[in-house]
């Protein structure tokens, strides 16, 4: 199953990216595409949840989303309906606090391809710096790095958020400093 929020563009490709890549897999079955709006995940995700449960059972291995908050509302509805915490494997995005803990504590997510709020944040700066100055966007494109329980300690995890440990910040302020 994927979820997503069709009305915002980065949420839609997000998950189109997912459906190519799981269409790929010749033994699986997408159970469901499903859009479901970010605003209203409180309600809509544990009744959605549900559905699947009296639909498929624990038939539904594998959950997919473009934000980790869904999840926040479907564990419950997981945890409600009896189902083992390993009975469904989700896997998430953004890497809010909330799924490293599942993560760590084993409650159904088992990943989640975290955002490098920080660094994103030295990344914005540098390119409105760039653009002020008329120099070409950096292309820097941040590598996926997929938090599992096996290394949710590095790169920040052990706080329970996605530091890199590229060296980032040395990086920017040489570069600011005219050392790049």
């Amino acid at each position: 199953m994927i979820l997503y929020d069709s009305l915002f563009d980065v949420a839609r490709a997000k998950a189109e990216a997912m459906k190519a890549r799981f269409e790929e897999c010749t033994t699986c079955t997408l159970l469901g595409y499903e859009s479901s709006p970010l605003a209203e995940v409180t309600t809509r995700t544990p009744q959605l949840f549900n559905s699947y449960i009296q639909k498929h059972g624990a038939d539904f291995q594998y959950v997919m989303t473009i934000a980790d908050y869904y999840y926040d509302f479907a564990v419950p509805a997981l945890e409600a309906a009896g189902l083992a915490p390993d009975a469904v494997k989700l896997v998430g995005s953004d890497g809010t606090e909330s799924a490293y803990a599942r993560i760590r504590e084993g409650r159904f997510q088992v990943a989640t391809v975290p955002e490098p709020i920080e660094l994103q944040g030295y990344q914005a700066i540098d390119e409105v710096n760039r653009a002020l100055n008329g120099e070409e966007p950096s292309g820097y494109v941040t590598p996926v790095f997929v938090v599992t329980k096996e290394n949710i300690d590095i790169e920040g995890g052990k706080d329970g958020w996605f530091v890199p440990s590229n060296g980032y910040k040395e990086r920017y302020l040489a570069i600011w400093k005219g050392g790049e």
